[in-house]
């Protein structure tokens, strides 16, 4: 007597490279799809010992674009690594300072900012607003002020050249421009916890790290580029993207996504 076979089922298994998102960014009218293997592989700046953004890396980036609707493939943010050992690395998600000024554009209550350069003379320490510091100055460090209709008062930041200052590349041809970028960016997140909250501008990062509930440490300079810009793809990338972007939009015809809408 034959004995009658079971049917079996194939497993499907999925990978992290299958958790995708779609979004519309902030400012667009157009959803985007962004996935972590697009991440890994076309928006991370590897660290200089090449090794990969971990899968947990990636996931945290694409939750933090999806949340704050920010567009990496239109410089809204970045993901930079940096070495951490020759056999690891760190991996820091930053913003361009542009992203923060759009958000409080965006704002009916925002009511303009201003910012510039703290400075010692031999008369004491004193704010100018601008970047301008004379040779008979010493720059100490940055300030800002974010006026919100709603508000009585400004947003008040103020932060030491010190604590930034990597001494290379921006920081020392403009220091006094960059600092002020710096009071900036703190000036308008504090303005807008909910908008900016949890984000970082490159200024702030090139010499601090974000370690754990948002606390704030100084460890080792990321060696950023001049400007950081779009990302930028070769003919074999860009037919990699279209192919998964095909992928991407296969599956969502047959299944949910993972991490929804």
């Amino acid at each position: 007597m034959n004995a009658t076979k079971t049917p079996t089922t194939k497993a499907i298994v999925k990978t992290a490279d299958d958790n995708e998102v779609s979004f519309v960014p902030f400012g667009a009218t157009d959803k985007i799809r962004l996935s972590m293997a697009m991440i890994r592989d076309f928006v991370a700046v590897r660290a200089k010992n090449g090794i990969q953004p971990s899968p947990r890396d990636c996931l945290k980036f694409l939750m933090l674009c999806k949340g704050k609707r920010a567009n990496p493939f239109e410089g809204d943010c970045f993901m930079l690594g940096y070495n951490d050992g020759d056999a690891a690395a760190t991996y820091s998600i930053v913003c361009g300072i542009e992203l923060f000024q759009k958000r409080a554009d965006s704002d009916e209550h925002y009511d303009g900012n201003k910012a510039g350069v703290i400075i010692k003379t031999s008369e004491g320490v004193s704010e100018r607003e601008g970047s301008i510091v004379y040779d008979d100055e010493k720059l100490v460090g940055g300030w800002a002020r974010v006026f919100r209709k709603d508000r009585n008062n400004p947003t008040y930041k103020a932060v030491k050249l010190s604590t930034y200052d990597t001494g290379m590349s921006r920081w020392k041809k403009d220091p006094g421009g960059m600092i002020a970028k710096v009071a900036l960016s703190q000036a308008l997140r504090e303005a807008y916890p909910t908008a900016l909250g949890g984000l970082y501008t490159q200024e702030e990062m090139e010499k601090v790290t974000e370690m754990g509930n948002g606390a704030l440490t100084i460890k080792e300079s990321i060696p950023m580029p001049e400007e950081i810009k779009k990302p930028e793809m070769t003919p074999e990338e860009a037919k990699k993207l279209n192919k998964e972007l095909d992928t991407i939009a296969a599956k969502e015809a047959e299944q949910p996504h993972l991490l929804g809408d």
